[in-house]
């Protein structure tokens, strides 16, 4: 095993869903913090996350963020709160930012 990489090759593989499981979890705290003072504001960190990961690596991590996020938006900002259930209601929403992420991704990755 190189000293260079503590994981082996594998870690080179790894590493862009990694940052992208990174850019996600920060979205969702900021998020979190301004969901008080800006309601609705929860979806812009996350489109951010996505197009931070589609800038940075493949199509592959991009969608994962496009996934994580869109799981992170179901759970903690769509109601019912804490919960993988949707709505009715949240359903154009959660299309929608799916929708935008994914030719986000398409666009970026060409």
């Amino acid at each position: 095993m190189n000293d260079l990489q503590p994981f082996g090759h594998g870690w080179s593989v790894l590493r862009p869903y990694a940052w992208c499981l990174v850019s996600v979890g920060a979205a969702l705290a900021l998020a979190q913090l301004l969901q008080s003072s800006v309601p609705g504001f929860f979806v812009f960190p996350f489109l951010a996350a996505v197009l931070v990961s589609a800038q940075w690596s493949l199509k592959g991590p991009a969608v994962f963020a496009t996934l994580l996020s869109a799981l992170a938006m179901t759970y903690f900002f769509l109601p019912p709160v804490h919960s993988l259930a949707i709505e009715r209601a949240s359903l154009p929403l959660l299309f929608l930012f799916v929708g935008c992420a994914l030719m986000m991704t398409s666009l970026m990755s060409e």
